[in-house]
């Protein structure tokens, strides 16, 4: 069992974080937030340490540092707003702790420069939560685009593999007719042979090594094996050979208080970009790959538009929160959000399955197995460009 501590428990995402903890078996020991509304706690952690002042919560954290290593704290989950998630980070760090930090890590990419040399000056670990790359049905997309991508380069293997046979073979009958036939079944015939082997134009040799060698990547004459089709590592990066059409549109209603909160100043929060839509944009990196060129069509303080050149998809995406631009059903069916990520004009299904991802993300952090700097490090990248 490890002991947590928790920044910014009065907030919106706080709980989730609390659920994740208490599922895993662990135990929470010390929060601090300067609103004082963190009844929430009597749920989940009633014994817990509260400190409204984060000096006294900083204090008291390096006092079980250097108490018993029971009492110790292993983690601090962060849940703070968005500008302070930085100095956070440096406090779980300074205190001997791993840091998991909600989205988006930090606001801009050089931040994360400094942390990453902090992180391995520290031998601990700075943890992100990317809780869209554990829902089951974008882990089955993923898989699904990956499984297309490896049977597209066996094809190309293929077809590449019997161009160059062709090719192979005309240039041996070209050269064939200049020596003539061979004058008879022996040393002619294995002269002529090797005269061709010495222009580089065939190496039977070479040829009966990998007709009899089985089938490998490095062995392009060959299909990949239909075990390569199972991807074991869902963040398994394949290049493509065909490009997606992709469309993105989210929608989260936010009241006027938004625009009056930490969440509504873009120094603080980043903007919609980076509030709202920087776990879309990293799920989409994570799908489709790095970013060629990027284009905002539309810049407003309650909603953003543009565009993307991925790698292998180009993607037209819509931020938003207002209500007017909820679609009818969303509206008529009393729904405060609309998600929508079509690919090729195919939806995405994947409106269920949110309640436990955070719990999910904690497994793997504890496992060793969660997302760090690199992970987040796209995607941060490109929200600060969206952003500037």
């Amino acid at each position: 069992m490890s002991n947590f501590a928790l920044t910014g428990v009065a907030g919106y995402i706080a709980p989730r974080h609390l659920k994740a903890i208490k599922d895993t078996g662990n135990t929470l020991v010390a929060v601090t937030d300067p609103h004082d509304s963190v009844g929430i706690l009597d749920g989940y952690f009633p014994d817990v340490s509260y400190f409204r002042e984060f000096e006294r919560f900083d204090r008291h954290l390096e006092k079980l540092r250097r108490g018993p290593d029971e009492r110790r704290v292993n983690y601090v989950s962060i849940c703070s707003p968005n500008h302070l998630h930085d100095a956070h980070i440096r406090l779980a760090l300074r205190i001997d702790a791993d840091a998991i930090c909600e989205k988006p890590i930090v606001l801009n990419p050089w931040n994360l420069d400094a942390l990453a040399e902090l992180e391995a000056e520290s031998g601990r670990r700075i943890w992100t939560v990317l809780q869209l790359r554990v829902h089951p049905a974008l882990i089955a997309f993923k898989e699904r685009l990956d499984r297309e991508s490896l049977i597209d380069n066996r094809e190309s293997l293929i077809d590449n593999s019997e161009a160059g046979a062709d090719k192979q073979e005309s240039l041996i009958e070209s050269r064939e007719s200049e020596i003539g036939p061979p004058k008879a079944e022996g040393d002619g015939a294995v002269a002529a042979q090797d005269e061709l082997k010495g222009e580089g134009l065939v190496d039977h040799d070479a040829n009966r090594k990998m007709k009899e060698a089985p089938p490998t990547d490095s062995n392009p004459r060959f299909p990949i094996p239909d075990s390569r089709l199972t991807i074991p590592d869902s963040r398994l990066s394949i290049s493509r050979h065909r490009r997606y059409q992709v469309e993105l549109t989210y929608i989260t209603t936010r009241g006027l208080w938004y625009d009056y909160s930490w969440k509504g100043d873009p120094e603080k929060s980043g903007g919609i970009a980076t509030n709202i839509g920087v776990h879309f944009f990293d799920l989409l990196l994570w799908w489709f790959g790095y970013v060629r060129h990027s284009t905002v069509t539309l810049r407003e303080p309650r909603r953003m538009a543009g565009e993307l050149e991925l790698a292998d998809a180009d993607v037209r995406w819509f931020l938003s929160l207002e209500r007017e631009d909820l679609p009818p059903e969303a509206r008529n069916g009393g729904r405060s959000t609309y998600r929508s990520i079509t690919v090729d004009g195919e939806e995405v299904e994947f409106t269920g399955g949110f309640t436990d991802l955070h719990t999910e993300v904690y497994r793997r952090i504890l496992a060793g197995q969660g997302f760090g700097i690199g992970d987040a490090y796209p995607s941060i990248q490109l929200v600060h460009n969206l952003r500037t």
